[in-house]
């Protein structure tokens, strides 16, 4: 038999927790008291985790309107440096060198001379940067449907031209 600490009734070894801090091995309370006190603090922690979501959930509420009033500049910007990363990752050129290389194809497509590639829902793309993936050197912007082209092709030359024989031998025009 135990005395419980907070009730101060005498209650079953068993009607108490293991504890390792103390010379019985036994918590204080009682199971009982325990859990009673367990969901009074837990309650207590809810409420004051309810009312600091509230104060400051309200604060940067306000914050992230007054950053993101103009949210698709916002977006459009994040966008640009995305891609500016992306390009310099992965081509090791700058947002200025694919710039220039746009200019000195005057804005088409090396292989079809297409201006405006567009997505499936409509919206304007970039030319993609076709580059040799054994040398890694930059030939050049395609649209989507020329670098799909010779991506398909696995860049061989050789299918390119079986394909071209192929086509000719059909009654379109070559």
């Amino acid at each position: 038999m135990k005395i419980c600490k907070h009730c101060g009734e005498s209650k079953s070894l068993d009607q108490f927790s293991t504890h390792i801090n103390t010379k019985d091995r036994l918590y204080p309370w009682c199971k009982k008291c325990s859990s009673e006190h367990n969901i009074i603090v837990q309650n207590a922690r809810r409420k004051t985790d309810i009312e600091y979501a509230k104060k400051y959930g309200k604060v940067n509420n306000e914050r992230r309107r007054k950053k993101y009033a103009n949210e698709s500049e916002y977006r459009t910007q994040q966008l640009r440096r995305a891609e500016e990363s992306r390009l310099k990752r992965v081509y090791g050129i700058t947002q200025v060198q694919y710039d220039q290389m746009l200019k000195d194809q005057n804005g088409v497509c090396k292989i079809c001379g297409y201006a405006n590639p567009v997505s499936k829902k409509g919206t304007p793309r970039a030319l993609a940067v076709d580059h040799d993936h054994i040398s890694g050197k930059i030939r050049g912007l395609l649209c989507n449907s020329c670098n799909s082209l010779l991506g398909h092709a696995h860049d061989n030359c050789d299918l390119l031209r079986a394909a071209l024989k192929y086509l000719g031998q059909s009654t379109t025009k070559c």
